[in-house]
C-alpha cells in the first residue's frame, strides 16, 4: 500500500492497455480536433478489415468507414451536444465495402496529456432481431454508466499532472470494462479477488465490484467449483 503515485499510473495503465488490445468490442482514440486516429484496437481493425498502418493518423471519412459525410455530421452533432454519446446507432464500411450496425458510445478523455475522443463500437448487425430487449438492457447499463463517471470526476484543483493522469487512465479502464459484454477480473497470487468489473460481480451475485475483493472461490455463488477455479488459476 506504499506505492508512488508514478507506480500506481504505470500499473493502471498497463491495465488499460491489456484490456484496450483484448477487448471483443472495437475502440478507437482519435484526436479531437481532426478525428484523426491515434490509437484502435485488434477488434477494430479486424471488424473494418484493416491494417494498423493504413488506420493511424487517418481520419474515418478518408478510410471511407462512413457511408456518406452526412451520417458522420450527426454523429459529431448529437456527441458535441453533450461532451459524450451513449449507445448511439451507427451504419460504418468495412474495407470490403460492407455496412454493418453498430452501438457507439464515447467520451473525451486524457491520453498522453493530451484530450482525446475514446469510442467504443458494439457490432449489433447480427442482433437487430432482438433490439427491444437489447434496448432495456443498455439503458440500465446507460443509468449505471454515468453514475460511475459522475462519481469519479474529480474536481480540478492542484493535483500532480501524475495524478491527474492516474485519475484519467482508471476513469478510462473501468469505462471500457463496464461497457464490454464479456467478464473480467483479477487475482493477487493467493487467488483472491483484486477486481473485477460489474458483470463479473454481478454473477457472483454482489451488486458492485468492491464487494468482490479480498474474497475467494469459497465464498463465491459456485464455492462447490471453487477448487476447480483455482486449480485453473495456478
Amino acid at each position: 500500500n506504499h506505492m508512488s503515485v508514478e507506480d500506481k499510473l504505470v500499473e493502471s495503465e498497463d491495465r488499460f492497455s491489456k484490456v484496450f488490445d483484448a477487448s471483443p468490442s472495437m475502440i478507437a482514440i482519435s484526436t479531437v480536433e481532426t478525428g484523426q486516429h491515434y490509437a484502435v484496437n485488434e477488434a477494430w481493425l479486424s471488424t473494418l478489415g484493416f491494417i494498423r498502418e493504413e488506420v493511424i493518423g487517418k481520419t474515418a471519412m478518408e478510410l471511407g468507414v462512413w457511408p456518406t459525410p452526412e451520417d458522420r455530421q450527426a454523429f459529431i452533432s448529437a456527441f458535441r451536444g453533450n461532451g459524450s454519446i451513449r449507445n448511439y446507432e451507427v451504419q460504418l464500411k468495412t474495407k470490403a465495402g460492407d455496412v454493418r450496425t453498430f452501438s457507439t458510445s464515447g467520451d473525451e478523455v486524457i491520453f498522453d496529456g493530451e484530450p482525446r475522443l475514446m469510442l467504443v463500437f458494439h457490432d449489433i448487425t447480427d442482433l437487430k432481431a432482438a433490439e427491444n430487449a437489447l434496448e432495456r438492457k443498455v439503458e440500465e447499463r446507460t443509468r449505471e454508466l454515468a453514475e460511475q463517471i459522475k462519481a469519479t470526476k474529480f474536481a480540478e484543483g492542484e493535483l500532480l499532472d501524475s495524478e491527474n493522469r492516474l485519475v484519467e487512465t482508471n476513469r478510462m479502464l473501468h469505462l471500457v470494462m463496464d461497457a464490454i459484454p464479456v467478464r473480467v477480473f483479477w487475482k493477487d497470487k493467493d487467488l483472491r479477488y483484486l477486481g473485477c468489473n460489474r458483470l463479473f460481480a454481478m454473477d457472483a451475485g454482489f451488486s458492485s465490484p468492491r464487494q468482490v475483493v479480498g474474497k475467494t472461490d469459497h465464498q463465491m455463488g459456485w464455492k462447490d467449483q471453487a477448487e476447480l477455479y483455482r486449480s485453473d488459476d495456478m
